[in-house]
């Protein structure tokens, strides 16, 4: 996935990551996210980060906790972990 430019916002280390998207609308996000577990981070419209994961043909967003130093994500690992957990089995 190519990386695409975007504003910094405070903390955002992963923005130089090949899986930021910058902005990037919602209805965009099957055209990028093939097959279950593909995942990338974009600025959303509405807040500033979003993960979004494929899982089911369905895209899943997490929005992480931001503490001005550390994201946290807890929801969406736990729901990694699931869809990990049902890929092995």
């Amino acid at each position: 996935m190519p990386l695409r430019k975007s504003p910094t916002s405070a903390g955002c280390k992963f923005r130089l990551s090949d899986y930021y998207h910058g902005e990037l609308r919602h209805e965009y996000l099957l055209d990028l996210l093939m097959k279950n577990g593909d995942f990338l981070i974009r600025q959303s419209t509405q807040s500033s980060n979003v993960l979004s994961v494929l899982w089911d043909r369905k895209v899943r967003n997490f929005q992480p906790d931001y503490d001005g130093v550390t994201y946290r994500m807890m929801v969406a690992v736990i729901m990694l972990k699931k869809m990990q957990y049902t890929l092995k089995n």
